[in-house]
């Protein structure tokens, strides 16, 4: 019987795992994956229980491997509002596991693709749940982050407002939790 395998990924051995975590812990890195582009938590017609399971193992993967968290672009959806709604519903259904962190990555602005705004990001995060918040951080992209040209990164000024924005929109939010 054929069946269609929506997001297969190659499985991670106890073996290479471990190899990879002496790795990670040798040379002292920051160990993150990123998760395919193709995954669209912000289309209500996407496939999110096969994206949220393949998710779930990629941060058991990366967990067992000594990394930190996965990195997800959040998605694409004509109806902007509607898309960040579906996006934070998703998440909200995810089985977290102690350890896992996924980081909601900027976007570069181009086309429907949400998470271009710092705002927009922040909504995504506001409408977590309790326990999904506590799994869920962000991941500044500069290349993104320069692509959208709303922060001039490239001056000291530009580099201060992104900042500002960010302390005022994200991270006094989660700081006050």
């Amino acid at each position: 019987e054929f069946r269609r395998v929506l997001f297969r990924s190659r499985s991670v051995s106890i073996d290479e795992a471990e190899r990879c975590k002496t790795l990670v812990h040798r040379f002292d890195v920051a160990l993150f994956s990123h998760a395919p582009y193709v995954y669209n938590l912000a289309n209500p017609n996407s496939k999110v229980h096969a994206i949220l399971t393949s998710l779930e193992n990629e941060m058991h993967t990366v967990h067992n491997c000594g990394g930190r968290g996965v990195i997800l672009h959040p998605g694409s959806n004509v109806d902007r509002r509607g898309g960040i709604a579906n996006i934070s519903a998703a998440l909200n259904r995810m089985v977290w596991q102690e350890g896992d962190s996924l980081l909601l990555e900027n976007m570069a602005g181009q086309g429907n693709v949400l998470g271009d705004t710092l705002q927009e990001l922040a909504d995504m995060y506001n409408g977590l749940d309790e326990t999904a918040r506590a799994h869920t951080f962000f991941c500044i992209d500069t290349a993104h982050l320069w692509g959208r040209g709303e922060y001039h990164i490239s001056t000291l000024k530009g580099v201060q407002k992104f900042f500002d924005t960010a302390t005022e929109i994200i991270l006094v939010d989660r700081s006050e939790e």
